[in-house]
């Protein structure tokens, strides 16, 4: 079964990817297209992910806690 939505709320790493970053890459190819993800800390790392058409979403920053990224996937 694929997962409708998902909430990373993850940490800043001093080196390499961000773990939601990580996290993102490997739940990514079990979420639904119309599913979800939201990030509150919206790293670099994972919303270059996300905003790569690629990657199969669309995203949008809310203006919750500074930066909370809502993502959609789409294909």
């Amino acid at each position: 079964m694929r997962a409708r939505r998902c909430a990373i709320d993850g940490w800043p790493g001093d080196k390499g990817p961000t773990l939601a970053r990580q996290v993102v890459e490997i739940v990514a190819p079990q979420l639904r297209v119309g599913g979800y993800v939201m990030n509150d800390n919206a790293e670099a790392d994972f919303l270059e992910f996300v905003r790569d058409p690629d990657n199969g979403f669309v995203s949008i920053t809310l203006p919750l806690k500074g930066g909370t990224e809502l993502c959609l996937k789409v294909a």
